[in-house]
């Protein structure tokens, strides 16, 4: 699944090469006389790009996080770049690399980030022009203006995207993954979903069997009996305590997880439920069930089979409930 953050994680490693390079490049230029450098900047930079890469190898070892490390790193950029954008005598090399850094700084960090120093840039821009830092004309400045916020925008527009694609693909995934867990004809869990919501639970477990469903469904016709289902899903759910986790096995077999219950938590509800299925009927159809119960203490597969076991004594007797206790 698409995640921006997994995105960043995974190609940040990328990003930090090309930074090497284009450094690597950069001194190299210096030593033959292809850039003009301020040698106080040139200790300054030389000294950052060795704590960048000390930085980049405490982030591989997993000793800083990758928050830690995007955030130190591009601090040390946007510090070299207004090194160079003040200690540097060429006008257009020591003022592209703002821009330049801007898509990097959207990507990796983020767009309020990115925003502020899209901005900064702007702002030192227009200190260097009133103070006649260096040579600058006014139309300098408006051509960089319109290009740091043309770059800014693309990036934001760009980032923006993505964000909304993280979100459609996370509820596209959430939507499969109820889906995948859910019996589609009732809308409760299905066997998957139930056993993966109950890890780590304990309680009664209930096994409810409706009577005589064959015969409705062989008499009706199936869209009956689905409807028949469905009719008994909501008293069982509308009789259910929040907590409580309703699945459905196959057919006509619907299992119950009662959260932190008891055998003698349930003697009043079973008899409740019973009157509220009484007064229940579907179509003038009696809604009968039969039930078994057993503890549950983490081994599904025992209790299911002795709340099974049970539930085969109730079948005998119809619209009954037996607990088994061991």
């Amino acid at each position: 699944m698409f995640s921006l953050d997994k995105f960043r994680k995974e190609t940040v490693d990328i990003s930090f090469f090309l930074f090497l390079f284009i450094s690597v490049f950069y001194f190299i230029g210096v030593f033959f006389g292809l850039f003009v450098v301020d040698k106080s900047l040139l200790k300054i930079e030389l000294f950052l790009v060795l704590f960048d890469i000390v930085l980049f190898g405490a982030y591989k070892k997993k000793k800083i996080s990758y928050f830690i490390f995007s955030y130190v790193l591009t601090f040390s950029i946007v510090f070299m770049i207004t090194m160079i954008f003040f200690l540097n005598t060429h006008v257009v090399y020591r003022s592209f690399w703002f821009i330049a850094s801007l898509p990097y700084i959207f990507l990796y960090n983020g767009k309020a980030l990115g925003i502020f120093v899209a901005f900064y840039s702007v702002i030192l821009m227009l200190i260097a022009f009133e103070k006649g830092l260096f040579p600058i004309t006014f139309q300098d400045f408006i051509d960089y203006l319109i290009a740091d916020l043309m770059v800014a925008s693309i990036s934001y527009f760009f980032i923006t995207q993505m964000e909304k694609y993280e979100k459609k693909v996370i509820e596209e995934q959430k939507k499969l993954d109820i889906q995948a867990k859910t019996d589609y004809l009732t809308n409760v869990l299905n066997r998957r979903g139930f056993i993966k919501e109950i890890e780590d639970k304990k309680g009664v477990i209930g096994i409810f069997d409706l009577d005589h469903f064959k015969k409705i469904n062989d008499t009706y016709g199936h869209e009956f009996g689905d409807e028949y289902l469905r009719h008994f899903v909501k008293v069982l759910k509308n009789s259910l305590r929040k907590d409580d986790i309703i699945g459905r096995f196959g057919g006509d077999e619907f299992v119950v997880l009662f959260i932190n219950s008891k055998k003698d938590d349930l003697n009043k509800w079973v008899e409740d439920f019973y009157k509220k299925l009484e007064l229940s009927p579907y179509k003038g159809i009696k809604v009968s069930v039969s039930i078994g119960l057993a503890n549950y203490e983490g081994d599904l597969q025992k209790s299911f089979n002795l709340a099974d076991n049970a539930l085969y004594i109730s079948k005998n007797k119809r619209n009954k409930v037996t607990f088994f206790e061991e």
